[in-house]
């Protein structure tokens, strides 16, 4: 090699060249060895980004806090103060920088951050999310099985919080929502719904929720809702249409909403996630949006009922106007807690503001956001002005407690922040770097949230025959005649109840309505499954619901002006959205049909058929069911007079009776009887002697049970439903109104 390199220097000697000069005649060419490429990905050739030039770089592990377990610094609430009024909120220049904001937090933190951001605002996009993705411990997390990270954001937040959220307590530890009522919630500002997916899986079909966001490509999307059913959820989008939560009107609109279905009371707890871009203009992202965070507060404040608790997306909380935001919600909750979850990506400003137990009365702190909000409205098309406090700064700096917390947690989060940048920055110059903990961090955080680790996939949409099947029971399409012998015989006034049934003897309507999820329901006729469009209606239920019913003619007016409704009219439920209920009693399978029927309410759907449980009655509240009943002309009958029962204590809605639906509720060899020494029924066991005041499990009858076993009373022509003083003149082979009061009065 030697040699061969002594010949070739031998021969560039001779055309002039010189050991230790470039080549070239005047020696112009290069004479150090030719550098490595520091061209990075796809960045334009040649082009250099300031600060993030390629090069090796030696990462400090240990300088950023890594843990699954995360802890809250919660603050306690505070007293309003008299003098809380419209002239503290302030107007003035709008501000476009950040650089002097340094009242609530270190302004040497403030300097390093506001540095550290402006590093990557050459950076290309695609470049960043790389860098960020693959420096952030907590990314391979992902979104699991639901539709994007947000629901994994709130199941972490939900943890943390002890699962205020999903199982609320009150201040003394104890349950505010039993598991036979409805968890009340509202997501605002969160379009495409990833925390109301969250919290529909934790509790299924027995949490309500209101959502309220824009209309359009920010709007909910219930059908990528692969984890839970949606079919409990309903989008609001105000008085004006849009979802728009700065116009005052749609705010009314939407507290009007959730108060008039949640009895007044209001929703258990308040969730809003909203965020827009902010492009160019990352450093004055809080700025932009101090509106967003007002009137996200504002609507928390009108429909959290008190007792409940509201979490708020913030981003960076160094101006006086989120300071003032927060002393307010400060005086509207017991406690309140600013923290960072791990699933916010580290390098962003993200955080949340989490408010426990709203207090009763926070009408002056509402009054005096709804102020501020109307000055924004006024300030919409003048140039150059904002809000920029809502509480004087001195009232603030009289709030100790909370300045010492918001300057901690800023200075803590921004030191925080500043070492996520530098790591992004590293990543970003040295793409060899690798974070070594994602795999473990993924693996820790899910068992703290209690999250299964598993792949998102799409609901699978049965047939009704195998998911009848899967329910391995049989069904009795035919119910039993009610004929004077078997009411002799077998019925016993405290052990049945009845309904005043739409179906007469030639339309039998009374059956079986599966659902199979995402808007597929069939019904039962004659051993096959039906979907219910065939009848002109429109049910969307949750996957695994069954349900005993039929599908009604709801009536309004009588003659020409008469209008007509389909409903589905449940009696009796197996099944509801998963949940198995056959088991229980009667009354409590009523009560939970009540349940699911409030819980899948959306009046906002009108192209859906109404799900109502039908009044069920006991045998000495019979005189109850007739006092309903009254005739009416019916235009489908070309206006002739119908028997009808009046609905909901209304005149104006009713449908035609064809008979009476009698279900036995106990379960043989049990019966139920009248203690008169004691005044109230008992539960006697006919095959061993037991007697008991309180009602054993074993003598419940089953769903399967009662509806196999339910007599039928047809109201034919013969059928005489007056009480007649003069018995000998009717049918003694049929059952009439006279002959079922003496069996009641008899056994009373």
């Amino acid at each position: 090699m030697l040699a061969r390199s002594s010949v070739a220097m031998r021969l560039m000697a001779k055309m002039g060249y010189k050991e230790g000069g470039g080549l070239g005649r005047d020696g112009q060419g290069i004479t150090a060895p030719v550098a490595p490429s520091t061209q990075h990905g796809r960045r334009g050739f040649g082009l250099k980004v300031a600060g993030l030039e390629s090069k090796s770089v030696e990462w400090d592990w240990d300088s950023e806090v890594v843990e699954a377990k995360e802890t809250l610094r919660w603050l306690p609430g505070s007293e309003l103060p008299t003098g809380l009024a419209p002239n503290w909120i302030q107007l003035g220049e709008a501000k476009r920088t950040m650089d002097d904001e340094h009242k609530f937090c270190s302004p040497e933190v403030l300097n390093k951050l506001l540095s550290a951001k402006a590093v990557f605002d050459q950076l290309d996009d695609a470049e960043l999310r790389k860098a960020r993705g693959n420096c952030n411990p907590f990314e391979s997390i992902g979104k699991v099985f639901f539709q994007n990270r947000a629901a994994v954001k709130m199941a972490n937040i939900d943890a943390v919080c002890e699962m205020m959220f999903t199982d609320p307590r009150n201040k003394e530890g104890q349950k505010t929502v039993p598991g036979d009522e409805l968890l009340y919630f509202a997501d605002v500002c969160a379009g495409p719904g990833g925390f109301s997916e969250y919290v529909l899986w934790r509790k299924r079909w027995q949490a309500k929720g209101f959502g309220f966001t824009l209309r359009g490509g920010s709007d909910f999307k219930l059908e990528e809702f692969y984890a839970a059913s949606a079919e409990t959820f309903e989008p609001c989008y105000g008085k004006d249409g849009d979802g728009d939560i700065y116009k005052p009107a749609n705010i009314r609109h939407f507290k009007e909403h959730v108060l008039a279905k949640t009895d007044g009371k209001g929703v258990h707890f308040t969730m809003a996630d909203g965020g827009f871009s902010v492009k160019g203009q990352e450093n004055i992202q809080e700025i932009l949006s101090h509106r967003l965070y007002l009137c996200q507060c504002l609507v928390a404040l009108s429909i959290t009922r008190p007792g409940g608790h509201f979490v708020v997306k913030l981003f960076d909380v160094f101006t006086p106007f989120s300071a003032g935001l927060i002393w307010l919600m400060r005086r509207a909750f017991r406690e309140i807690c600013i923290f960072k979850p791990n699933t916010s990506r580290p390098a962003n400003s993200e955080r949340y503001l989490v408010c426990k137990h709203k207090l009763t009365d926070v009408s002056a702190v509402r009054d005096l956001m709804w102020t501020a909000n109307e000055e924004f409205e006024k300030l919409a098309t003048v140039t150059g002005k904002a809000v920029v406090s809502l509480v004087p700064e001195d009232v603030i700096a009289g709030d100790k407690e909370l300045v010492d917390y918001l300057t901690t947690s800023n200075n803590d989060l921004g030191r925080r922040q500043v070492v996520s940048l530098n790591k992004i920055k590293a990543f970003c110059q040295d793409s060899t770097l690798c974070e070594p903990r994602q795999a473990e961090m993924r693996k820790r955080c899910l068992n703290v949230w209690c999250i299964p680790e598993e792949s998102r996939t799409a609901p699978k949409v049965e047939r009704p025959e195998a998911a009848f099947a899967a329910l391995e029971w049989d069904y009795r399409q035919h119910s039993w005649e009610l004929t004077p012998q078997i009411m002799q015989d077998h019925m016993k006034m405290l052990e049945w109840r009845c309904y005043a049934m739409n179906s007469g003897r030639t339309s039998k309507n009374c059956t079986l309505f599966l659902s199979v999820g995402r808007g597929n329901v069939y019904f039962l006729d004659r051993g096959r499954w039906h979907n219910v469009s065939v009848q002109n209606a429109k049910l969307d239920l949750p996957a695994r619901t069954l349900v005993f019913g039929e599908l009604v003619s709801e009536l309004r007016g009588e003659a020409r002006a008469q209008s007509s409704i389909k409903v589905l009219h449940v009696m009796d439920a197996h099944v509801l959205g998963g949940r198995v209920i056959g088991h229980l009693s009667f009354d409590e399978r009523v009560h939970l049909c009540k349940l699911f029927a409030k819980a899948i309410e959306r009046p906002s759907r009108i192209d859906l058929t109404r799900f109502e449980v039908k009044q069920a009655f006991t045998m000495d509240q019979l005189d109850s069911l007739f006092a309903k009943l009254n005739t009416k002309k019916i235009k489908q009958f070309g206006g002739d007079r119908r028997m009808c029962i009046m609905l909901d204590d209304s005149e104006d809605k009713f449908h035609v009776v064809g008979g009476i639906s009698f279900m036995k509720v106990v379960k043989e060899p049990w019966t139920v009887a009248f203690s008169k020494s004691a005044s109230r029924t008992y539960w006697f066991n006919l095959k061993n002697g037991a007697s008991l005041f309180e009602r054993p499990p074993e003598s419940n009858l089953s769903f399967q049970g009662s509806v196999n076993g339910r007599l039928d009373w047809w109201w034919d022509d013969k059928v005489n439903l007056a009480m007649s003083d003069d018995v000998r003149e009717l049918d003694t082979d049929i059952v009439h109104r006279v002959n079922l009061v003496d069996k009641i009065e008899r056994e009373k």
